[in-house]
């Protein structure tokens, strides 16, 4: 079959809640071979799934199979620039901070040091000037040591500085570079092989898809409001990260709020039926056969009968474990009938080739014959040892009978023993073979293996399908998985997976992105649209004495906004980052613009007290509410006032709104909010540089003899 090796590059990425799919474009040959052609596709992360691989094939040639395997670098692996940048820097660190603390520890050593100018006992009449001289020029060098040490310490102390300086920009530089940077260009990779039918047909295009489980995205928003707030551009952003060992450069983005594999089969309902007993339904799973032992019987002669040729001494030397191993004429008529099944695996040296008999069977061998270079080690208390020159084998008929011994000959040999390169051991019973539960793990087709025949601890399950344990590049995907779930979110971002609602949707970049593979967020343009805007001042004076001034813009996308951060803009220049609750298609977003300082709310009340009922049974608490709104705006204003009065679920209190002037509406709730009880509102038109006043009374009733908790004067 025809080999052809082609190049790919990344076009297509779609990000979803979790995970990525990556679809790559082969660059075909400009003529293909009428025959079957397998063409190699190198260049692929080692962090993609296997078993996500998926061909398509345009055009009138069929892909009749597709293989993946990782392609280990013969080349030794090199770091990238940016780490060993990282490497030598941490390492020039360590260095400092050791030298600094030995100067430390030796100048504390020298500060202890205290000439004095004392008798010795040795020396009762030494001249005194003398003493001291020397009690001051060891002082002296004292003192220039530790001079020279406090210089080196202070040189030390500023290299650790701008070292630390150095590696934070260069730690910064490693988590912003590409993975070629960091890692290198000599790392594992996938290498896939698609296997084309023949045919005469042409090939138009040829695309790979594969999954990434290291990558995810936050929504994020933009809108740029006109000096008026009349007209908005409103953009849909993404913070992706990906951490899947390959640069997305110039690829066409999309993401999704879906997951990126979803259990779509429909449950199975426990029903209760009275009757007759029903068979349980038949399933597509099926135990293995039995009598699989039966397979490997040809396998285990051939074993076994190695196993006695290199007991008797008739081995060539030459170990073979292949069933079609052709054993000596006559070795196997000499295999005594009561020996279990062979001791799978490595066996032990063979004896020597000279002939003596084996260990354990008679008197030690004797010295090998001088002149031929042979050389022996002890292991175990089993001795190897290997002739320079090959020696004549003896007669391949071996009289076992006279070598175990007339006792050994007369009984059999006992269940579970075996036969051992040359000595007899007795092995546990084969453990029976464990059952395969019908999973869905099984369904990972790329993670089964056949147990080996040749592992001892595979006894009782050859010939059966085992899952495989995770290697390195399961290990190393994991671990990217990992890091990219712990990744922080962006301020006020939000998971697509909490916010998404009940439905998904997938948002379409309008342009290219590119995305460096360092686990880092990276913002990306989605889309853009430009609407009308409405201004919006909003007033709550029981709150705060300010007008918020907001920008109202219908949805003008037919997509659905999730919640996320929105930096606003107000003529080119950034006013404000808030925060942007959910918002269905055609909804009606608010933006926060801030105060409007050209605009003053007032809020005062003024509280008489009375009685009121028969005899006077009953007090009535009247509160007289005052808003005051001014304005120094130039033009007219349309104010929305938000105002509430007290309720209650005692029975004996009774509160009534007495007037309100203007007339007063009931609160709304929002889609997101709950409604606010006794919430009041009013809609206000201010006029340029004129006020406007809201007047509002209501009565609280309640028994005499009862006093409301804080006092009756509410306000």
């Amino acid at each position: 079959m025809n080999e052809i090796t082609c190049e790919s590059r990344i076009e297509r990425v779609v990000v979803y809640a979790r995970g990525a799919v990556v679809t790559r474009r082969v660059t075909l040959p400009e003529a293909l071979p009428g025959e079957a052609v397998e063409l190699r596709i190198a260049g692929i992360t080692a962090l993609a799934e296997p078993g996500s691989l998926r061909a398509l094939a345009k055009g009138e040639r069929e892909v009749t199979a597709v293989k993946a395997r990782v392609v280990i670098p013969r080349a030794p692996v090199k770091t990238g620039r940016l780490r060993e940048q990282v490497r030598a820097l941490e390492l020039e660190k360590e260095r400092l901070a050791r030298e600094a603390a030995y100067l430390s520890w030796r100048r504390d050593w020298l500060g202890k040091i205290n000439p004095e100018p004392r008798f010795a006992r040795w020396a009762p009449h030494a001249d005194p000037a003398a003493r001291f001289g020397d009690a001051l020029a060891l002082g002296a060098l004292v003192g220039d040591q530790t001079e020279a040490l406090d210089e080196r310490l202070r040189a030390i102390e500023a290299a650790s500085e701008e070292n630390q300086r150095r590696l934070a920009a260069a730690e910064l530089a490693a988590r912003q570079g590409t993975s070629g940077d960091r890692h290198g260009d000599q790392r594992a990779e996938l290498g896939v092989s698609v296997l084309l039918g023949g045919g005469a047909g042409a090939l138009a295009a040829l695309e790979i898809d594969y999954v990434v489980t290291a990558a995810r995205w936050w929504p994020g928003y933009t809108a740029r409001l006109s000096a008026a707030a009349t007209r908005a551009s409103f953009g849909i952003e993404a913070f992706v990260a990906q951490a899947s060992g390959e640069a997305w450069s110039g690829v066409k983005l999309a993401v999704s709020t879906a997951d990126l594999a979803s259990d779509v089969r429909l449950p199975e309902l426990r029903s209760l039926r009275i009757g007759r007993t029903q068979a349980a339904p038949r399933k597509g799973y099926r135990p293995p056969p039995a009598g699989l032992e039966a397979m490997f019987e040809g396998h285990d002669r051939a074993v076994n009968q190695g196993d006695l040729e290199r007991a008797s001494g008739t081995d060539t030397g030459v170990v073979t474990r292949s069933p079609a191993f052709a054993a000596p004429e006559g070795a196997a008529s000499h295999a005594p009938s009561g020996y279990g099944p062979p001791m799978l695996g490595s066996a032990p040296p063979p004896p020597p080739s000279y002939g003596g008999p084996p260990p354990g069977f008679g008197p030690p061998p004797a010295p090998p014959f001088p002149g031929h270079g042979m050389s022996s080690s002890m292991s175990g208390g089993a001795a190897s040892a290997s002739m320079s020159a090959p020696m004549p084998a003896r007669s391949a008929k071996i009289d076992l009978k006279a070598r175990l011994g007339k006792s050994a000959a007369r009984e059999p040999m006992a269940e579970g023993a075996l036969l051992r390169g040359s000595t007899m051991e007795r092995a546990e019973p084969e453990p029976p073979p464990a059952a395969i539960e019908p999973d869905e793990a099984w369904l990972d087709f790329d993670a089964l293996t056949i147990a080996d025949a040749l592992d001892p601890g595979n006894r009782g399950q050859r010939g059966r399908l085992a899952r495989g344990s995770a290697g390195a590049t399961s290990a190393r995907i994991a671990a990217a998985r990992r890091a990219i779930e712990a990744l922080g979110a962006p301020v006020e971002a939000r998971d697509p997976l909490e916010t998404r609602g009940l439905f998904d949707h997938r948002y379409d970049a309008e342009g290219t992105a590119d995305v460096p593979s360092n686990g880092v967020a990276h913002r990306v343009a989605i889309a853009a649209a430009e609407g009308e805007a409405r201004p919006r001042f909003v007033a709550v004076p029981r709150e705060a004495a300010e007008v918020y001034r907001e920008a109202e813009v219908p949805n003008p996308f037919a997509a659905p906004l999730l919640s996320g951060p929105v930096e606003v803009f107000l003529d080119g220049a950034l006013l404000t980052t808030s925060k942007l609750d959910f918002v269905d298609r055609g909804g009606l977003l608010r933006l926060g613009l801030g105060v409007e300082e050209r605009l003053r709310v007032a809020r005062n009340a003024r509280v008489e007290e009375g009685s009121a009922g028969l005899l006077g049974g009953s007090t009535t608490v009247d509160h007289h509410v005052t808003i005051d709104v001014a304005s120094s705006l130039g033009h007219l204003v349309t104010i929305d006032v938000i105002d509430r009065i007290p309720v209650t679920s005692d029975k004996d209190i009774e509160i009534k709104l007495v007037s309100a002037k203007p007339a007063a509406t009931k609160l709304p709730p929002t889609d997101h909010d709950e409604p606010v009880r006794g919430g009041l509102t009013w809609k206000i038109s201010v006029p340029p540089g004129g006020k406007q006043r809201i007047e509002i009374t209501y009565r609280v009733t309640l028994p005499t003899k009862n006093e409301l908790v804080g006092g009756n004067r509410r306000e």
